[in-house]
């Protein structure tokens, strides 16, 4: 990438141009060729994707309607004891099923008032009579009379207590839900919401499909930005300076965007995958390029020439920003050797973010930095103020920029305070007038930018400050290392008791519709009921009754079982749906909830105790699914897959690193703590969301498990993050190993100059992952508050304590390197830098130390 960046510096329109080309083709794939998004959690080769395939091969309402999309409505009057279907709740539960009927994209909705069995809607099927039982022999008509009694207690809607009663929407559309549509979804939640408005009664609705419609879209990011350009501008005190990370971070966030949607034509991306997208992107992408301009900004304020000041940065900065993004791809491409589609099509989405939020920042940031020149870091006041000050031409610019600036601020905010007090010529005048007292003021603001206070003196090196701090760690360096050390591990110990496994509906807000839903299902048909267990058989031969009753029989004896459907009671009546067919399906009901740790010691026992013995009685196959399997399987998969993946990220990045920094010990260092960082914030994560800490003040609405995908992501993301701050911080401490060879002053200067972007960067990126927590989504608060403790962690306590004194500890020997490997890895060149930083006492030519430096 250095010589495109050099390219960029040297000929900025013609770089500019290019990358708009490049930017346009992106566009055009992403809003004219993009797919669709949609989660997919299919697994290969587990037994819940056996039971599946199986399932799909019964005709629809005998269990092969698994990939129909349903959501459950469930109400109970509010009264104790009244029962939920009679005349008193009937005309406001009648009249919102029936408005849900004709909702568009709806095709059936079941109706428990109607005695028949009719459902409500265009494509429901016809109610089934009373059977006949002239053909059923004498000596047969009671039992079948009691399995038909059996069936119709078994599968009615309606609480054995009478108590809580519900109905089931079937809508139109394909599998996982992807074609129905938000207003379908809506107008469904608008009708629940409306009927639990009534007094006397509770509704609640539940289905997947409901819940990605009963979101808001987060504007998280920004917030983020917002609080990125703060700090920015507190560093910098330049609006520029402040804004040009946000600037070429955001449009690398935005074709990152684009490209996901043209990578969805080829791999399952999942519904969240923008917003992590985005999360990560945005992080990383205001980090390099925040990195490039520190590097520009120490340079120019040293009295480098813009140009080259720009070419210093590329060759420093930039190629530790290519080597820092290399790093985070490693994390992100680790994730194809989990052999999950689910994360092929994250990792290439969020792989293809990074690397144009890495191409921005050692692409077009080099270029507009080389057309800015000094102007990119004096503050704006002092460019009006100059311009104002110089008559002819720069006078005349610098007035119509400042008209156009205007005029483009007043039409804005004017819309928005006219849309939000409706009285025009209010909003006119304090708008305009306000905008005018600002532009008027401008040319006066300089004059307390901190720039001005010490314009006009001579120049002292930045960075003196943490030159002192890093004398005071290298004073002791085993006391901040312990301590920072025993801090992390402390910080580590709940991940000890992870638990994996995907949220319910428990964990919603109380209130919600979906969370009403929970609590109602588990009042009246017990805990079990929201996540029962499906039993796919296949049966040696068709009418195979016994077979069946063998398994059912067995699966009823189980500890854990609460009800089995169909149960031994209902066999007499299978016979008719076996005569065709060897295939069946067998609902199992758990008494505890699919969070519940006894949920998963039952998945466990069925298929290791329970089922074994009787495929060897009876030649049949019986596979366990459903939505609790998939989510065991998904854990086990995972936790099998870990150790390659850890192997591969980890691996690569160690070469990667050794091939920078030339130096064993230093890669080690950086792979050893990345996993230190990853397991502090797991427990912090652990604490949060399954042991309840904090819950209030973060609004997590519930405990339970973790989502499985999620430490494999947070790994894989966080590890490119550590890398990058070790890059950042240890680069500039390479720059003066190589010119000093002295490793106290090595450390002491690299954090001197590089410590305070450093610090920066984790609070930009702290900042982008804290603005997600507060977003109602899940799975996006969850990767919030992950993210966020882990850039605490790892920038404050590892990078900016730890290895500052672990690498004073070990002296010359960080920078070892057998000599036989040495001579067969490449060597970069450093080129510039070493008048831009300070030390608090500057080490003489013969080795010894001068006074402290006067630093502003």
């Amino acid at each position: 990438m250095g010589g495109l960046s050099r390219w960029a510096v040297r000929k900025p329109w013609w770089a500019l141009l290019a990358f708009i080309v490049l930017a346009g083709v992106i566009g055009f794939l992403g809003s004219v060729k993009g797919g669709e998004l949609k989660d997919s959690f299919e697994l290969p080769d587990t037994e819940s994707l056996q039971a599946q395939q199986l399932l799909e091969q019964l005709p629809a309402g005998t269990g092969g309607d698994v990939n129909a999309i349903t959501a459950t409505v469930v109400w109970s009057p509010d009264t104790d004891g009244a029962p939920a279907v009679d005349p008193a709740t009937a005309e406001a539960i009648t009249g919102m099923l029936t408005t849900i009927s004709k909702v568009e994209g709806v095709s059936c909705v079941t109706n428990p008032f109607d005695q028949t069995g009719a459902g409500l809607g265009v494509d429901c099927p016809a109610p089934q009579g009373p059977p006949d039982l002239s053909q059923v022999p004498a000596e047969q008509q009671e039992a079948f009379k009691a399995a038909l009694l059996a069936s119709q207690q078994a599968l009615s809607p309606i609480s054995p207590d009478g108590h809580v009663a519900k109905a089931t929407i079937t809508f139109d559309g394909g599998e996982a839900g992807d074609e129905v549509s938000t207003e379908t979804a809506k107008a469904v939640i608008d009708a629940v919401k409306a009927a639990n408005a009534e007094d006397g009664i509770t509704v609640g609705a539940s289905g997947q499909v409901l819940a990605f419609a009963g979101q808001e879209p987060p504007s998280s990011e920004a917030v983020g930005m917002l609080v990125a350009l703060v700090i920015l501008l507190i560093a910098f005190g330049s609006f520029l300076a402040a804004g040009l990370p946000l600037l070429t971070a955001g449009i690398g966030v935005g074709l990152g965007a684009s490209l996901l949607l043209y990578v969805a034509n080829f791999y399952d991306v999942a519904t969240f995958a923008p917003t992590l997208a985005a999360m990560i992107g945005l992080g990383v992408g205001i980090d390099y390029s925040l990195f490039v301009i520190n590097r520009y900004r120490q340079a120019i304020l040293a009295g480098h020439e813009p140009k080259k000041a720009a070419l210093e940065a590329v060759n420093t900065s930039g190629r530790a920003v290519v080597f820092a993004a290399s790093t985070v791809i490693i994390g992100l491409l680790g994730l194809l050797f989990m052999g999950i589609g689910f994360f092929t099509g994250l990792a290439f989405a969020a792989t293809g973010t990074v690397v144009l939020v890495m191409l921005s920042a050692v692409w077009l940031l080099p270029a507009i930095l080389s057309l800015l020149g000094n102007r990119a870091v004096d503050p704006v006041s002092l460019l009006i103020s100059r311009g104002l000050r110089t008559p002819g031409r720069p006078r005349l610019v610098t007035l119509a920029t400042l008209l156009v600036v205007t005029a483009l601020i007043s039409l804005g905010v004017l819309a928005n305070a006219t849309a939000e007090i409706g009285q025009k010529a209010v909003g006119v005048g304090v708008v305009v007038g306000a905008v005018a007292l600002v532009v008027l003021l401008s040319p006066f603001f300089y004059k307390i930018t901190r720039h001005a206070r010490h314009d006009g003196e001579p120049w002292h090196p930045e960075g003196g400050r943490w030159a002192h701090y890093a004398r005071l760690i290298q004073k002791r360096p085993i006391i901040p290392a312990i301590l920072s050390l025993a801090a992390v591990l402390m910080l580590a110990v709940p991940a000890l008791s992870l638990r994996l496994g995907f949220p319910d509906d428990s964990g919603t807000p109380e209130g919600s519709i979906s969370r009403i839903a929970y609590d109602l299902q588990t009042e009246g048909f017990g805990a079990g009921s929201n996540g029962p267990f499906l039993v796919a058989v296949q049966l040696p031969q068709n009418g195979d009754v016994a077979g069946l009753g063998a398994i059912v029989g067995a699966l009823e004896q189980t500890e854990g079982v609460a009800a089995v459907v169909p149960s031994t009671a209902m066999l007499p009546i299978m016979g008719a749906q076996l005569q065709d067919s060897d295939v069946t399906a067998i609902q199992v009901v758990p008494t505890t909830g699919p969070q519940d740790v006894k949920t998963d010691e039952l998945l466990d026992r069925l298929r290791e105790e329970t089922l074994p013995p009787v495929r060897e009685s009876t030649s049949a196959e019986a596979y366990v699914g459903g939505a609790t399997a998939i989510v065991a399987d998904f854990s086990t998969v995972l936790t099998d897959a870990m150790p390659l993946f850890l192997s591969v990220v980890v691996g690569l990045g160690f070469i990667m690193l050794l091939i920078l920094f030339r130096s064993a010990v230093v890669s080690l260092t950086a792979v050893v703590t990345s996993l230190l960082s990853f397991a502090a914030s797991t427990g912090i994560t652990v604490a949060v969301f399954q042991w309840g800490w904090l819950n209030d003040i973060l609004g997590v609405t519930g405990t339970g498990p973790i989502f499985p995908f999620l430490p494999v992501m947070v790994f894989a993301i966080l590890f490119g993050l550590s890398m990058d701050y070790h890059v950042f911080l240890v680069s500039r401490m390479q720059e003066e190993w190589s010119r000093t060879h002295d490793n106290a002053v090595a450390v002491r200067r690299g954090l001197a100059g590089s410590g305070k972007v450093v610090l920066m960067a984790a609070l930009i990126m702290f900042s982008v992952f804290a603005a997600f927590i507060p977003t109602p989504d899940n799975t996006i608060k969850l990767f919030g508050v992950a993210l966020a403790s882990a850039v605490l962690v790892d920038a404050f306590l590892i990078r900016l304590i730890f290895v500052p004194a672990f690498m004073s500890m070990l002296g010359k020997a960080n920078w070892w390197l057998p000599a036989w490997l040495a001579n067969r890895l490449p060597h970069f060149d450093v080129e510039g830098g070493a008048d831009e930083i300070a030390d608090d006492q500057e080490p003489d030519s013969v080795g010894g130390e001068k006074e402290p430096a006067n630093v502003h």
